[in-house]
């Protein structure tokens, strides 16, 4: 299976060496984000990340009774 391994691999670096080359290159772009844009940016990221976790906590709470094989609580999807 070391294919799937470098499958894996790939998938996790690329999007960090991309990431890497954009912070290194920052100073060749010459039009820069405005601070509303940056903030929206942010503010869009966050509520997404809160909202994904609402999902996963609401999925797993309307699953607790057949989707475990023990009794669970919100702390137990939150950990």
């Amino acid at each position: 299976y070391w294919e799937v391994t470098v499958i894996l691999a790939l998938s996790a670096v690329v999007p960090a060496v991309m990431a890497v080359l954009l912070v290194v290159y920052r100073r060749h772009f010459t039009v820069l984000a405005t601070v509303r844009s940056v903030r929206r940016y942010v503010l869009t990221v966050v509520l997404s990340g809160v909202g994904l976790i609402a999902l996963y906590v609401l999925v797993g709470w309307l699953q607790k009774d057949t989707g475990f094989t023990r009794p669970i609580d919100v702390s137990d999807l939150l950990n």
